[in-house]
């Protein structure tokens, strides 16, 4: 955990469906689920919709990414159920690994478990296209070509 977190008082209470984030807004803070969920959206590529990335619950963080590398937010993150939040702003952050540098362990922590867990989503997906791919076309040796493997 970046911080103890163990007082009922901190965070800011979100009622089911509230927007904490939007996708492709400015990002200053992370953001640490005290209480609840909160799904991950994305819009679609044309526009029209939104997709459903995932549900993140309590003691998950999320927005690190765009906190750390300067860009507009990825996704719009919305409380799934009343949800209590802390944000937490970079110049706090750096500060506390300052006076913490166990804290940056913790962060590399929580980035790998998703980078993990991306690349086993990637995996899967492949071997889906793979086996759909081989099924519409049995009697054709054909190969689907990707990308280089996701990183470890």
């Amino acid at each position: 955990m970046l911080f103890t977190l163990t007082d009922p008082q901190l965070g800011t209470i979100y009622k089911s469906g509230e927007t904490i984030v939007s996708q492709g807004e400015e990002a200053e803070c992370l953001y640490v689920i005290l209480e609840g969920q909160v799904d991950i959206l994305v819009e679609s590529d044309s526009g029209e919709g939104v997709e459903l990335l995932g549900t993140l619950h309590k003691d998950d963080m999320f927005g690190e990414i765009a906190c750390f590398d300067h860009k507009k937010r990825s996704a719009t993150v919305k409380a799934n159920g009343a949800t209590r939040i802390l944000s937490i702003d970079r110049k706090t952050i750096l500060k506390r690994i300052h006076e913490d540098p166990t804290i940056v362990f913790n962060l590399m922590r929580h980035m790998s478990d998703r980078i993990r867990m991306l690349n086993e989503e990637v995996l899967t997906l492949r071997r889906q296209l793979r086996d759909r791919n081989s099924q519409e076309s049995p009697d054709q040796s054909t190969s689907v070509e990707t990308p280089e493997s996701p990183s470890e």
